[in-house]
């Protein structure tokens, strides 16, 4: 069974881009990222400051999948072992799976933390139906992210899930060998949005997908200096953004101004799943 609104199934994919910047986004050449910003909308979103956690990819995958800031899913760097609150807040994926057995899930990501146990407990937990881990320090962070897409276009094209999160890395490698203000890493998030082209592809080829609502959200854990890195507080390293575009997605910014934990509780809202107020999730649905 799938979600349906007004008969048709709905479809939701989160992409996530490493260590991107949305103000290199629009000045790049992207039309993929750039017609869902026309399609949609996006907001710059501002993450927490350090010390309550460094601005690294720990915590912010862990905020955006849990829908709860690092005071409570306790991810407070990139090697987080054992004593964390992913199990206590885990990931939206997980979510919709244990309100609805039916709805079916998946995940992709060439960062091996996301998906497998290897920093920790995985934020994307082994509740998901498939998880894809491929390994980006092995194949070098431009050839996996090739493979991301090549399969998560494969999967969301032929079995079609009803939620689906996918990862590239790339950028994030290029802010840190060459800095934000280079052009490795103008070309690296060029590259990725060909990626994410390649993966609209995939579910445009299905052959139920006239009869399909997909929905997408796009975001970032953090930014990037000009020189290159991050983890402190200035404005370029805690700079994030949410895009998000879809069938009944106006194309105006939310009156509130959206927060990165907003997106765990858009994509529960978005197939019918109100938050228990026991879980105490600190986001709100964007739009519903």
């Amino acid at each position: 069974m799938t979600s349906s609104r007004n008969g048709r199934p709905q479809k939701l994919v989160v992409f996530g881009i490493d260590g991107a910047l949305f103000d290199h986004i629009v000045r790049s050449d992207t039309p993929h990222l750039r017609s869902m910003i026309s399609a949609g909308y996006a907001s710059r979103t501002t993450l927490y400051l350090d010390p309550l956690t460094p601005t690294v990819s720990g915590p912010g995958w862990a905020t955006i999948a849990t829908g709860v800031w690092p005071d409570k899913h306790r991810v407070l760097d990139n090697e987080w072992g054992p004593a964390t609150g992913l199990t206590q807040y885990p990931d939206f994926l997980t979510r919709l799976k244990r309100a609805d057995s039916s709805l079916t899930t998946y995940a992709i990501a060439d960062w091996p933390p996301l998906t497998s146990d290897s920093a920790g407990q995985a934020i994307f937990s082994a509740a998901i139906d498939v998880r894809v881990t491929i390994d980006g320090d092995t194949l070098g962070l431009d050839v996996a992210d090739t493979r991301v897409a090549a399969e998560a276009a494969d999967y969301l094209g032929r079995v079609g899930p009803d939620a689906s999160f996918v990862y590239f890395g790339e950028v994030d490698h290029a802010g840190h060998t060459s800095g934000a203000a280079s052009t490795y890493y103008r070309t690296a998030i060029e590259n990725t949005d060909r990626h994410i082209g390649t993966v609209l592809a995939g579910i445009r080829s299905r052959p139920t997908y006239a009869e399909e609502d997909w929905t997408y959200v796009v975001t970032s854990d953090h930014g990037h200096t000009d020189a290159g890195g991050h983890g402190g507080s200035s404005a370029p390293e805690r700079a994030s953004f949410i895009i998000h575009t879809g069938p009944g997605i106006p194309p105006t910014t939310p009156a509130t101004e959206p927060k990165n934990v907003d997106i765990a509780v858009t994509v529960l809202s978005h197939f019918g799943v109100t938050p228990d107020p026991t879980w105490q999730l600190d986001g709100r649905p964007l739009l519903v």
